[in-house]
């Protein structure tokens, strides 16, 4: 039993283990949002790259469409109007590819800060997990169900309370001792 001088500032050991206990499963949940939060960005940087892919084709076909509409006009086809709007359609296809280019580079940025390391090598799309989630013919509300019973923070959370339900019982206990003296 603690001395009167800390009797108001110790937990009792049932709330102590309970916090114990829902620190851990906050700890865990923390790791599950981080690995979700990777996975993320994981995906995330193979669609901006995969749209700078596309921007880098679309540059090509808007130079040919200009050396086209030029050679166009040299031989009497088209007039100015069509070579000054392939001009202003590689012009725009330049942007696009400059802002992809851009996105690109800070989605990689924010992997490599999440996993810890840089990242230099191509990311391979992830076809098995695309092909089996597509395949996947579950009961929709038995998964919900088993995700609420899987969810850590909602565990974490209810070991807090506990917890702190254990620590208001303290004070009561504490009379105890004086009762069975009388």
């Amino acid at each position: 039993y603690p001395p009167a001088s800390r009797r108001n500032h110790a937990a009792p050991p049932v709330a102590a283990a309970r916090e114990r206990d829902a620190a851990a499963l906050s700890f865990e949940d923390a790791r599950k949002e981080h690995a979700f939060a990777v996975a993320a960005a994981y995906l995330e940087t193979l669609g901006n790259e995969r749209i700078r892919e596309a921007a880098v084709g679309r540059v090509s076909v808007a130079e040919t469409h200009l050396r086209d509409a030029r050679d166009r006009f040299k031989a009497g086809f088209a007039g100015a109007n069509d070579v000054t709007l392939a001009q202003l359609e590689l012009a725009t296809a330049q942007r696009v590819l400059t802002d992809a280019s851009g996105s690109a580079t800070v989605a990689r940025i924010q992997l490599s800060y999440l996993v810890g390391c840089s990242i230099d090598a191509a990311l391979v799309e992830p076809m098995d997990l695309i092909t089996e989630a597509q395949a996947f013919q579950g009961d929709a509300a038995l998964l919900f169900r088993q995700a609420l019973e899987r969810r850590r923070d909602l565990a974490s959370a209810n070991a807090h309370e506990r917890a702190l339900d254990s620590f208001d019982d303290e004070p009561i206990y504490r009379m105890l001792p004086s009762l069975s003296a009388v």
